[in-house]
């Protein structure tokens, strides 16, 4: 699923428009802009952005959207081998289908980009990205337990391994997973 990750994304030229919007509608748009303290214009660019990387392609991949504690449910009830299974097809063949059926180009960028939609789109996680001396680290935060980290880190290192040839190590904890890209 597509996410423009380059610098110059902050910088792009907006332009004017203008349509017509039921009235509730409208009336529910100002309350959620003042309780997120930003403007109408800003909740609208952020649904539409979040339309344009998400729900536009919900529908094409058969996505299932579900309540947090319904989903830990489901993965509690499986075993971290089960767990290990699905993130392998999950992190290989089902994101390179993804960004092949998309038209995107698998580089590290793309990668990573396509990692960071996952967590601030689809809920899966909090990512930050942090470059040191030994390589990139990419530390994904949730609230979902161990074995979510277990197929987090098994998604994101298949991911890594198929599209883009590159070993990485991961770091698993209850509510975290860190990844060490090498240089």
């Amino acid at each position: 699923m597509p996410l423009n990750n380059s610098t110059a994304q902050h910088k792009k030229k907006t332009r004017g428009c203008s349509f017509r919007i039921n009235e509730e509608s409208l009336k529910i748009l100002n309350e959620e802009a003042d309780t997120q303290g930003i403007s109408v214009n800003a909740l609208m660019n952020k649904i539409l952005k979040q339309y344009i990387n998400q729900f536009r392609h919900i529908k094409r991949f058969g996505a299932v959207i579900t309540a947090r504690t319904v989903f830990n449910k489901i993965v509690d009830c499986c075993t971290e081998d089960e767990l290990k299974k699905i993130a392998e097809v999950t992190g290989s063949t089902e994101t390179k289908d993804a960004m092949r059926t998309l038209g995107i180009p698998q580089t590290y960028d793309t990668v990573i980009a396509h990692i960071k939609m996952a967590g601030t789109h689809g809920g899966w996680f909090d990512f930050n990205q942090h470059t040191k001396n030994s390589g990139e680290y990419i530390h994904l935060r949730h609230e979902l337990g161990k074995k979510w980290s277990t197929f987090l880190a098994e998604t994101v290192s298949s991911i890594f391994k198929s599209i883009l040839d590159i070993e990485v190590k991961t770091e698993i904890l209850d509510n975290y997973v860190t990844i060490q890209i090498p240089k």
